[in-house]
């Protein structure tokens, strides 16, 4: 069964799969020493994943060579520059949150040292004492035997 092609083809897709994630993330100098230990691994027995990677190698190194283009037409999207009404009512809401956060400071350091007090525990939450465990019976000492004779085996 182990031997059976239709059995493992299952599990080499998925170490493709993975494969090809890495790829990726080597292409962007972002694979840890371990996923790069394991891709050699698998390109070294994988003719696919080796044939992929060289394509995929290939067109990176193609774009990352080309000048970047600048299109010669207005595609007719505007960005829009935000107002001034609009900046203000920023700036007043972030002033508003950072004055709370002052007011709330001010209230934790002027609530006093001691904390907020004892908390009291409602009788119907009563703690309990912890169960007895039951102490194990010894048992008897096993027979040593004289010197001389045989020991007994248990039974």
């Amino acid at each position: 069964m182990i031997g059976d092609p239709r059995y493992r083809e299952p599990v080499r897709s998925l170490r493709c799969e993975r494969a090809r994630e890495w790829l990726s993330l080597r292409l962007d100098d972002e694979i840890s020493e371990i996923e790069r230990l394991l891709l050699r691994r698998h390109l070294g027995r994988c003719t696919e994943c080796t044939a992929f990677a060289e394509s995929v190698q290939a067109v990176t190194d193609v774009l990352r060579e080309a000048d970047q283009q600048v299109p010669q037409c207005d595609f007719g999207i505007e960005t829009p520059t935000p107002s001034r009404a609009w900046l203000r009512l920023r700036l007043g809401f972030a002033l508003v949150v950072v004055a709370a956060g002052f007011g709330a400071l001010a209230g934790f350091l002027t609530s006093g040292a001691e904390g907020p007090g004892p908390v009291e525990i409602p009788p119907q939450i009563a703690v309990l004492p912890p169960p007895a465990i039951p102490e194990e019976p010894e048992l008897p000492e096993p027979p040593v035997p004289e010197p001389g004779e045989e020991p007994i085996a248990p039974v």
